[in-house]
């Protein structure tokens, strides 16, 4: 696809696909991040993004990856569940465009599917959810951690390079196991843990995200968290007011 807004009205079609999915699966999700900025304050996509970000209740998001996916997989669509990607990533769902087998995945039109998870009240449980939400990410990703700093890439490119991979897969469970740990429980607080805001930054009053209200997006009626004003003022405050222009660029894919 030439134009990023060709590339935009495919996401579109394939998020249509997937709220159809989902409802007939009574599974709850909304847009989220920039998905969810792109409804308040475009009543669509960003004019410059480049994918679509949703989130589910993590109950939601266990029972979505245990359904049949061949009515996407009929449609052309690939679903690639938590330590199934494709591509290794963050430690969430893709779906992605594959109508044309022949284009790169790597460029392909993508619906990222975020968890959301309760995160604990006491700081040293939160410390620990963080820590093990760290190794998990680093055990499904294997790529070393970015925007930490050059040792933290230096210690991790470290680790990738020595450690065996049948060694990430416990690694992987065993994380996995101890960061729902500390979130089984309902508290007052959620976060998407590999959102975009990072951890800390992500974590809100769980009844932000508690319910959903139909909002424009694109000509269709879509969910977004009810509390829509206080979670996107939560991430990234002044929200109604676009960034400089020169910051005004596609995150993830180039586009002629």
């Amino acid at each position: 696809m030439s134009s990023l807004r060709d590339f935009q009205l495919v996401l579109l079609d394939i998020l249509l696909i997937l709220d159809k999915f989902l409802n007939e699966n009574n599974i709850k999700y909304y847009l989220v991040g920039g998905s969810a900025l792109g409804a308040v304050r475009h009543n669509g996509f960003i004019p410059w993004d480049d994918d679509i970000d949703i989130g589910m209740p993590r109950e939601d998001f266990e029972r979505f990856e245990a359904l049949d996916f061949s009515r996407l997989e009929e449609r052309g669509l690939l679903y690639c569940s938590i330590g199934k990607n494709v591509i290794q990533n963050a430690p969430i769902g893709y779906l992605y465009d594959r109508r044309d087998p022949e284009s790169d995945i790597r460029k392909c039109p993508t619906i990222d599917i975020f968890p959301i998870d309760y995160i604990p009240n006491s700081n040293f449980k939160r410390k620990m959810q963080k820590l093990w939400s760290f190794v998990y990410h680093l055990s499904t990703s294997r790529l070393p951690a970015q925007n930490r700093g050059k040792k933290a890439y230096a210690f991790t490119k470290t680790i990738i390079l020595l450690t065996p991979k049948f060694m990430f897969r416990l690694y992987a469970k065993l994380a996995r196991h101890n960061m729902l740990s500390f979130g089984k429980n309902p508290t007052e607080n959620v976060a998407n843990i590999f959102g975009m805001k990072g951890y800390n930054k992500e974590i809100m009053p769980e009844n932000y995200l508690s319910d959903t209200v139909l909002y424009e997006f694109e000509g269709h009626m879509l969910p977004i968290p009810v509390m829509y004003n206080e979670y996107l003022t939560h991430l990234f405050g002044d929200y109604m007011t676009p960034p400089p222009r020169d910051e005004q660029n596609p995150h993830h894919k180039q586009f002629d």
